[in-house]
């Protein structure tokens, strides 16, 4: 009888190492689902930021590639072919990433811009030795080439993209339409 009472309790001493096995990888387990769960969502929400700085760094990367073909263009404006050059080029920037330029407008500094036909004497300013602005560069096309100029013209002062236009005509060379401001539009 002792006998049985010893390989019964040497049973159950097996037995409670095996529960307490099985209890050890349970809680293992759920220890390692919370770990997977949490690793699972900041990997989803820092790859939600980390795909923002990518836009951001390529759009910005985008306009200093247009700035620098502007910059190009007017340090080799030495004579009235060069700056005549200098005047009509104009750059389309994706701002917004989303692979549309056309009717798509954007808000950037002292401008409001179509992100299809942003001329070169709004990227680079005076600041950056740009004598030439929008009213010099309208004077210059119009005098020796208003064919190019009509290049850079709009249909009305919206633009394709519907730019906002200043109520009071007074206000037109504060606006930061630039379409308006210069008047490069065909005005009726």
């Amino acid at each position: 009888m002792k006998s049985f009472f010893v390989g019964l309790f040497k049973s159950k001493k097996g037995d409670d190492k095996s529960l307490q096995m099985i209890f050890g990888l349970f809680v293992l387990l759920i220890i390692s689902l919370v770990v997977l769960s949490l690793f699972f969502r900041f990997t989803r929400s820092g790859t939600g930021t980390m795909t923002k700085v990518q836009e951001d760094w390529f759009s910005q990367n985008k306009v200093d590639e247009a700035i620098d073909k502007c910059k190009i263009k007017l340090d080799s404006a030495k004579n009235i072919d060069g700056i005549i050059d200098f005047c009509r080029y104009y750059v389309q920037i994706d701002f917004d990433g989303n692979k549309n330029t056309v009717g798509e407008k954007w808000d950037k500094g002292r401008f409001v811009f179509c992100q299809d036909k942003i001329p070169c004497f709004l990227l680079v300013s005076e600041e950056e030795g740009s004598k030439y602005d929008g009213a010099n560069c309208k004077k210059i096309l119009t005098n020796y080439r208003p064919d190019l100029l009509k290049e850079l013209m709009y249909d009305s002062p919206q633009g394709d993209c519907n730019l906002p236009v200043p109520e009071n005509s007074s206000d037109y060379l504060n606006s930061p339409n630039w379409v308006v401001k210069y008047g490069f539009y065909q005005q009726k």
